[in-house]
């Protein structure tokens, strides 16, 4: 059976960077999604997403090509089934970084063949503002983050990412016995 660990949360709560050092170190490899936002100066096309024009998610959706797809923000997200088998080639472990929409979706798709584990990452309220200042649409974000902390309740573990990336790493590690 594979392992499907969707780490979720507000933006700006550190999902992206655990995702990333949780596959560095080996522990399993992160599903790369494909979005029709565009990309920040930090990020890597085919690293960090798959970055692609509206028609282009349009005609994937119309093809059956994701397994899952949300529009977030204004943009569309969407995770394919091969990123899925993909990122579980390895170890059988497969972490993908979903907002809320998607993972109430994955929620839903637990079967005999793959194991759903959502874990909740949240951060200090104070740490917010300072991981948030670099991205734009912040107005829209704070609105939307008080309605995505009420969904740590509906998740199967909770995180407070309020130290560095090797405390968050090891508290992952240890909730899901990996």
């Amino acid at each position: 059976m594979g392992r499907l660990v969707i780490l979720t949360g507000a933006s700006g709560a550190g999902k992206t960077a655990l995702a990333h050092e949780l596959a560095r170190r080996g522990i399993g490899a992160r599903v790369i999604t494909y979005t029709t936002r565009k990309p920040r100066p930090e990020e890597v096309a085919g690293d960090d997403y798959y970055f692609v024009s509206e028609v282009t998610f349009r005609n994937l959706v119309q093809a059956g090509y994701f397994a899952e797809w949300a529009e977030v923000y204004g943009n569309k997200y969407g995770t394919t089934h091969s990123a899925i088998t993909r990122a579980m080639s390895g170890t059988g472990v497969a972490f993908l970084v979903a907002d809320i929409q998607g993972a109430k979706r994955w929620i839903s798709k637990e079967t005999e063949a793959l194991q759903v584990e959502t874990v909740f990452i949240t951060a200090p309220v104070a740490d917010f503002s300072s991981r948030m200042e670099h991205r734009l649409d912040l107005d829209l974000r704070d609105t939307a983050r008080l309605r995505e902390l009420l969904f740590w309740h509906q998740c199967d573990y909770c995180i407070i990412n309020s130290g560095t990336i090797e405390e968050a790493v090891q508290e992952v590690i240890g909730l899901l016995g990996l």
